[in-house]
């Protein structure tokens, strides 16, 4: 949720724009449906957070361009105007395990069920092609599936 930094000139008082995310946010955690707020000022910390939650929003909030406000709805829910069953957009298991194929020259065929997650599969390339990982990639190989 992006907020209008432009309101802050005509409240009254002198409101931080930290100030007014926490009040907004505030606001926000009191609807329904609605786990948890986390404003853009706390980001940064989220990411040492031990809250798998917590780290899945640092992981997904894209810095320049993520907004002021990630909203995270508690289990099963949508928002309103969503008229699919899912958006494997949630930070939970049911919306977030799928499976992962992986094919070809330097893959060991077999099936392997540890739990892997999306930022494990540039940590898996990078590996297969004899290349660097992204800078700040946190994923874990698939070592076992590479020959």
């Amino acid at each position: 949720m992006y907020l209008n930094r432009a309101v802050l000139s005509q409240l009254p008082g002198s409101l931080s724009f930290e100030d007014l995310q926490s009040i907004v946010a505030a606001e926000i955690e009191k609807l329904d449906g609605v786990a948890e707020v986390y404003t853009s000022s706390e980001r940064e910390g989220l990411g040492c957070n031990t809250d798998i939650f917590a780290q899945r929003a640092y992981r997904a909030w894209n810095e320049p361009r993520g907004g002021d406000l990630l909203i995270r709805l508690r289990p099963y829910w949508l928002p309103l105007s969503q008229r699919f069953a899912t958006t494997h957009g949630a930070a939970y298991a049911y919306d977030t395990q799928v499976p992962m194929l992986l094919f070809g020259a330097g893959i060991h065929p077999g099936r392997y069920s540890r739990p892997v997650e999306a930022i494990d599969a540039a940590s898996t390339v990078a590996n297969l092609l004899h290349v660097s990982p992204p800078p700040s990639d946190q994923g874990r190989p698939l070592f076992e599936s590479l020959r």
